[in-house]
C-alpha cells in the first residue's frame, strides 16, 4: 500500500497549486489516490519517487514529503499522536534534525507553535538514539502544519530551488514583455498541459518565450508561434541568451496551426493590457483558434490557455468540439478578471 505523501503548495491562488501537482502526477504515469486540499496543501497515496518530479517540475510547489499522521487542532491529540510513530523509521542514529510547525493563514491560535516544536522535538531524541537538534543545517526535516482544524506532521524529503524560477531578471539576460508572464504562473500552466519528458509542446501566441523556456527547462521539447514576427524574432533572442534552444519559433498564425498533431498546448493569446491581438476581434480570434486547436490535438492530448472571464471561453471550447477538465478563474487587476481552462479532445477524460 503507498504511504500518505503532503505537498507544501504556494499561497499565490487558492485552486492551481494543487492543480498543478495532480497535473504532474498524471502526465508523469505515477499511479495516485485520495488526493485531497485543504488550504496551502496537498495530501495523496502514491510512490514516494513522485515526490522529486513533482517538487522539480512545479511552479507553485514549495516542498513536499511524507506524512507521519495527522489529527485535530487539539493539543492532546497532537501530542498523544506525537508519541506513536516510529522515528527511527525517518531518522537514523546519531543523524541531526529539525522539527518546525508553521500555521496557515492564522489558523489554530489557540496552539503554541513553539511548545508543539519542542515536545515533538524531544519526543524524536528520546525515540532514536545519539540523534540531536540542529536548526541551522539539519539532516532530516520534520515538518508540522496547522490548518482548517488539523495537524499535520511529516518528513521533508524535498524542497524546491527558487533559483530555478528566477530567469526573467534582466541580468541573466530575459527582456520581458509587459504581458509577460510570471516564471511560476508560466511554469503551472505548462505542467497543466500535460507534457510527457521528452514531449512536445507548443504555445502557438508565444509572446517573447516565456512558456517555451518554463517547458524546455523541465525536459519537454517546445515549438512557438507568434503573429507578430518581432515577438517572435525576441522570444527566439530570449531562449538563446539563457542558452537554451526550441525546436522552432515560427512567425505564424493561430488559426492556421503548423503542426500536423500535437500532444500538449499552452499558451496565453493576446488580451487586456500591453498585448495585442493584431487588428482581429479578441472573441473571434479566440473561437478560430479553439477550432483549430482540436483539430491538432491528439485524442489524449490537452491544451491550457487563459482568456477574459467574460469572454465564455469554455462555452467557445464546447462548441469547437473541447471538453473541459478544469477552469480556474484569477484576478489579475481591477480591470482584468482572467479564467484558465483545461481542455481535452476526449470527453471520457476526468473532469477535475
Amino acid at each position: 500500500m503507498s504511504p500518505t505523501l503532503f505537498f507544501l503548495l504556494s499561497g499565490e491562488h487558492k485552486t492551481l497549486p494543487a492543480a498543478e501537482v495532480r497535473a504532474i502526477l498524471e502526465c508523469e504515469n505515477f499511479d495516485h489516490r485520495e488526493f485531497k486540499v485543504i488550504p496551502k496543501l496537498a495530501t495523496v497515496k502514491a510512490d514516494p519517487g513522485c515526490i522529486n518530479t513533482v517538487v522539480r517540475r512545479a511552479g507553485m510547489c514549495e516542498a513536499a514529503g511524507l506524512l507521519i499522521f495527522q489529527c485535530r487542532d487539539v493539543k492532546n491529540e497532537i501530542l498523544r499522536s506525537a508519541s506513536d510513530p516510529i522515528y527511527s523509521n525517518y531518522l537514523n542514529k546519531g543523524e541531526r534534525f529539525s522539527v518546525r510547525v508553521q500555521r496557515i493563514f492564522g489558523s489554530s491560535r489557540h496552539l503554541d507553535r513553539m511548545e508543539l516544536q519542542s515536545r515533538i522535538g524531544n519526543m524524536i531524541l528520546r525515540s532514536v538514539p545519539e540523534s540531536r537538534v540542529d536548526l541551522r543545517n539539519p539532516e532530516k526535516e520534520f515538518i508540522g502544519v496547522i490548518a482548517s482544524g488539523r495537524f499535520l506532521f511529516g518528513n521533508l524529503t524535498a524542497r524546491r530551488v527558487n533559483s530555478a524560477l528566477n530567469r526573467y531578471r534582466p541580468k541573466e539576460g530575459f527582456a520581458p514583455h509587459p504581458s509577460t508572464m510570471k516564471p511560476r504562473l508560466a511554469r503551472c500552466f505548462v505542467n497543466l498541459s500535460r507534457p510527457r519528458r521528452g514531449e512536445l509542446l507548443l504555445d502557438p501566441f508565444c509572446g517573447v518565450g516565456g512558456l517555451l523556456i518554463e517547458a524546455l527547462i523541465i525536459g519537454c521539447r517546445a515549438v512557438g508561434s507568434d503573429l507578430d514576427p518581432r515577438m517572435a524574432r525576441e522570444a527566439i533572442r530570449n531562449l538563446r541568451r539563457l542558452g537554451i534552444e526550441p525546436e522552432g519559433v515560427l512567425a505564424a498564425d493561430a488559426r492556421a496551426i503548423p503542426c500536423p498533431t500535437i500532444r500538449s498546448i499552452s499558451t496565453d493569446p493576446p488580451y487586456g493590457r500591453g498585448s495585442s491581438t493584431m487588428g482581429s476581434n479578441p472573441c473571434e480570434l479566440l473561437g478560430k483558434f479553439l477550432a483549430e486547436a482540436r483539430s491538432v490535438l491528439s485524442p489524449d492530448g490537452f491544451l491550457c490557455l487563459a482568456s477574459p472571464s467574460d469572454v465564455g471561453v469554455q462555452v467557445l471550447g464546447y462548441d469547437a468540439g473541447l471538453n473541459v477538465v478544469e477552469s480556474h478563474v484569477m484576478r489579475v487587476h481591477r480591470g482584468l478578471v482572467r479564467e484558465i481552462v483545461v481542455f481535452t479532445r476526449d470527453r471520457s477524460v476526468r473532469k477535475g
